[in-house]
């Protein structure tokens, strides 16, 4: 990790760019009241509530857990 920050970086920016899509999309949806677009079967467009809670969170909490015990917050996150 230390040797290699910009790799790190480049490997999960993408990551953190794809969970803020999907994020974003199940607002809208709610605010917008399609409450089907996030029920249920995914579909192309769609995000459930059941991803984000049983996926996105967990994945988002372990890694920052794990970036924070290791002090490698500011690898990742610093200038």
């Amino acid at each position: 990790m230390k040797n290699s920050q910009e790799m790190v970086r480049a490997s999960v920016l993408p990551l953190f760019n794809n969970i803020a899509e999907d994020l974003n999309q199940t607002v809208q949806n709610l605010e917008q009241k399609r409450f089907s677009h996030i029920k249920g079967t995914l579909q192309r467009g769609t995000t459930s509530l059941s991803y984000v809670h049983m996926v996105l969170l967990p994945v988002l909490s372990s890694m920052l857990d794990h970036l924070g015990k290791n002090n490698y917050g500011v690898d990742v996150f610093g200038s």
